[in-house]
Formats: C-alpha cells, sequence, structure tokens
C-alpha cells in the first residue's frame, strides 16, 4: 500500500519541484539580482509593501535582497536606497531590456491654480443663478426668436434698463454673450441673475 503511495506522489514532487521558479529556487537574502521587466519599463522602489513610491530603476539594474519576499514585495537595496519591489521583477539573471525613460516619481499633489477672476471689473456684468440657463430672446417675449442661451454661472453684460411685460416678467438686455434679452425676474424682483463680485 505505501510503495503504491509513493508510486502516485512521485510524479507529483518532481512535478512539484518544475513548478518552483529557478528564481525563488536559487536566489536568498543577500544575494544579487537584477530588475527584470516584461518589456523594458523601469520599476517602482517603494518605501514599504504598496507604499510611496522612493525611485525608479531601470531594467538590468542590479540589487541585493536585503530579505525574504513579504507577499509579493521583495525588499532591496540598490542605489543607496532601501526599500520594496514587486517580487515578479526581481530575478537572478536578465538580459538588459533597450529601456523607455523612467516614470516620473509621484510627489506632493500639484498645486491647482486659484480660478482668475471671471468678471472684468464691468458694472454691467451679471452671473447666471438659473439653473436651467436663461434663453435670450430676440424680443421681450417667450414666443420671439431664441437666439442662445445663457448657461448656470454664467456671466452677462446688460445693455440697458429693464423691461416689465404686461404679465410682470421682468426682461433685461444684454450685448454679451449675444444681443437679445433675458428673462431676470417676476413681479419687480430680479432673481435670475446677480453682479458680478468685485
Amino acid at each position: 500500500m505505501l510503495a503504491m503511495k509513493l508510486h502516485l506522489l512521485l510524479p507529483l514532487l518532481l512535478l512539484g519541484g518544475a513548478i518552483v521558479p529557478e528564481a525563488a529556487r536559487s536566489q536568498s537574502v543577500g544575494d544579487t539580482a537584477y530588475i527584470c521587466t516584461s518589456r523594458g519599463e523601469w520599476l517602482y522602489v517603494r518605501r514599504a509593501p504598496g507604499g510611496e513610491v522612493l525611485t525608479s530603476l531601470a531594467p538590468g539594474t542590479p540589487v541585493v535582497r536585503t530579505g525574504p519576499i513579504e507577499g509579493n514585495w521583495q525588499p532591496i537595496a540598490a542605489e543607496g536606497i532601501t526599500g520594496y519591489a514587486w517580487s515578479d521583477y526581481v530575478t537572478p539573471t536578465c538580459r538588459r531590456f533597450a529601456s523607455t525613460p523612467p516614470p516620473a516619481v509621484p510627489t506632493a499633489p500639484v498645486p491647482v491654480p486659484a480660478p482668475q477672476p471671471r468678471c472684468r471689473g464691468d458694472l454691467n456684468e451679471y452671473i447666471v443663478t438659473y439653473e436651467a440657463g436663461l434663453g435670450i430672446h430676440r424680443l421681450t417675449n417667450f414666443t420671439s426668436d431664441k437666439i442662445d442661451v445663457a448657461l448656470y454661472d454664467s456671466i452677462v453684460r446688460t445693455s440697458g434698463e429693464t423691461v416689465t411685460d404686461e404679465s410682470g416678467l421682468i426682461w433685461q438686455p444684454i450685448d454679451r454673450p449675444d444681443v437679445g434679452f433675458i428673462a431676470v425676474g417676476s413681479d419687480g424682483e430680479i432673481r435670475n441673475i446677480v453682479p458680478c463680485p468685485f
């Protein structure tokens, strides 16, 4: 019975040895290894497994394994830096690739410049506050030709006094973004535009 079990296990043991990559069998802590990526990309070296990027190394760069693999991360030392690299790309030998330029090492977020004032200091500039936008009409009624739409939060430039129609709707003549009229309020209250801040 034991002989039969050994007979069945022997091929598995032999196959198991063939499955373990040569790199895993022959490499140990302190050995020199090389960065070897699949298409010649540079490889990030991180402060901790999956952590902050310290630098990137070119394919073929020699490294020293400084500890056992942690998950998928190999602790290494190279070019005066110690850190972690993805273990699949740290191998005992590697043919040198014509490498691509190194990737930029991520840094602190790039500050976004403050938005420039949209208003130009013209007392006739207003911001559209009606969320659906305001139709720009040729005349002071909704049945006249609609020329364009002044979108929410866009700037319009008024070009004269308001006109109130017979229904109490207040129309404001504008000359920017197009020449025409927009409905800015009703019953004596303007609520669809506000003056630009200065």
